[in-house]
């Protein structure tokens, strides 16, 4: 962790709690406010974030409307999206709908689990942090998460400090 990164987890208390260790992604969620008082840089803003179950193998409508009602949410449309980070834990029933769903609509699909693995919790994480730490300012992510298990995440953000 590097000094810095070191300075800003102590400030809020969380190097006495959980210290952080190999493959560990933190995101630190506070108002821009917050993080000029204590020098931080904004590395973006969350514009919106949807969250499903899917019990059963989901169709490409299903994620469909989870990806447009994330978007809606943020007020935008899939054209105003840069890059889309995915992370599928392997097997999936729904892989096929994601792929579906967002191959024919979105040019710049990056597959997280590829490059970092899966980690049932951390999956959404991954994304994000990926998404931050490769985006360029300006640039509107969609990262998307889907669980063996059926739990289905989408979150929009928009990266850099005026984004």
């Amino acid at each position: 962790v590097s000094p810095r990164v070191h300075a800003d987890l102590d400030a809020v208390g969380l190097l006495q709690v959980h210290p952080p260790g190999e493959g560990a992604v933190l995101l630190l969620l506070e108002s821009q406010e917050a993080a000029r008082s204590r020098g931080a840089p904004v590395l973006g803003r969350l514009l919106a974030q949807r969250g499903e179950f899917w019990a059963a193998a989901a169709g490409r409508e299903q994620v469909d409307d989870l990806v447009d009602g994330a978007l809606a949410d943020a007020g935008l449309t899939a054209g105003d999206v840069t890059a889309v980070w995915v992370s599928i834990q392997r097997p999936s029933a729904h892989e096929a709908a994601v792929d579906a769903a967002l191959g024919g609509r979105f040019e710049n699909l990056r597959d997280t689990t590829e490059t970092l693995g899966w980690a049932p919790a951390l999956g959404p994480l991954f994304g994000l942090a990926a998404a931050l730490a490769r985006g360029e300012s300006g640039d509107v992510v969609l990262a998307l998460a889907v669980a063996a298990g059926g739990e289905v995440r989408a979150a929009v953000v928009a990266v850099g400090e005026g984004g």
